[in-house]
């Protein structure tokens, strides 16, 4: 007989014990059995959560994220690049370039505080976990040969936009937030689709637009302030991304997702 079979039937086999006592000791081990039941479930959820979560997040975002420190421009990007391609190796997927701004979207007397991206095509249709719910991927110029641009679901909800609408675009620099005098510049875009991503951190303050449209009305020139680097499978994030870092000069500033997300 195993020793733990034997324990169990020692304490709860009457005997000469009173049927109380039996009780008391069935109710205990059955009060110890559903507390460790109730841990390895909740751990379990709490694991497929994690795991679920960060999948979403690979899925739209990129493993390591290269800024501008300070969100100044990045300059010699295609040398960038090729310093990246050769410390990654096979185990790179991609590189996204792109621009990010903030700035105000607005609709009648309704105004959201928004951060924008300029991205080329084919950035998009690549997010699988971006599902557009109305319009199309298109950020060209469309309507009236307004620039196009994409919102989030909970973003057009506050703004009450759908696509085919025209908004309002308020252009803030950041370096020239201290200055008064400094006007913002100004463009009308018209909503080219509407996206629903499950994150709030994007449905409810993201919008997209070409590159170029970006680039134009925050006088960037040919710049950008964005690298985005997806890696294969199996790939030690934390490892390239020091490598990466290692051999640009400031300002180049690499991040990876889990140190962007570490509450998830």
């Amino acid at each position: 007989m195993r020793a733990s079979v034997f324990l169990l039937l020692r304490y709860l086999k009457p005997g000469n014990k009173s049927r109380t006592y039996t009780f008391f000791s069935l109710a205990a081990l059955t009060g110890i059995a559903l507390g460790v039941t109730t841990l390895v479930v909740a751990f379990s959820i709490l694991g497929g959560y994690e795991k679920v979560m960060s999948e979403k997040l690979t899925s739209f975002d990129a493993d390591i994220q290269i800024y501008g420190y300070g969100n100044q421009d990045l300059t010699k990007v295609d040398t960038a690049q090729i310093k990246i391609r050769g410390v990654a190796g096979d185990l790179l997927k991609s590189i996204d370039i792109s621009a990010q701004k903030i700035c105000i979207l607005g609709k009648n007397r309704i105004n959201e505080g928004v951060t924008i991206k300029g991205v080329d095509s084919g950035y998009l249709e690549s997010r699988t976990s971006l599902q557009l719910l109305d319009g199309w991927f298109n950020l060209g110029r469309g309507v009236d040969s307004l620039p196009g641009i994409l919102i989030g679901k909970t973003l057009a909800t506050k703004l009450r936009v759908k696509s085919g609408d025209k908004i309002n675009f308020f252009a803030i620099n950041q370096v020239d937030l201290q200055n008064m005098t400094a006007l913002p510049a100004v463009e009308n875009f018209v909503v080219a689709g509407i996206f629903k991503t499950g994150m709030g951190k994007y449905d409810d303050s993201f919008a997209y637009t070409s590159l170029q449209e970006l680039q134009r009305l925050y006088e960037m020139g040919a710049n950008v302030n964005l690298l985005e680097i997806k890696l294969k499978s199996g790939a030690n994030i934390d490892s390239v991304k020091e490598s990466i870092q290692t051999l640009l000069p400031y300002p180049y500033f690499v991040v990876t997702f889990k140190s962007q997300c570490s509450d998830v």
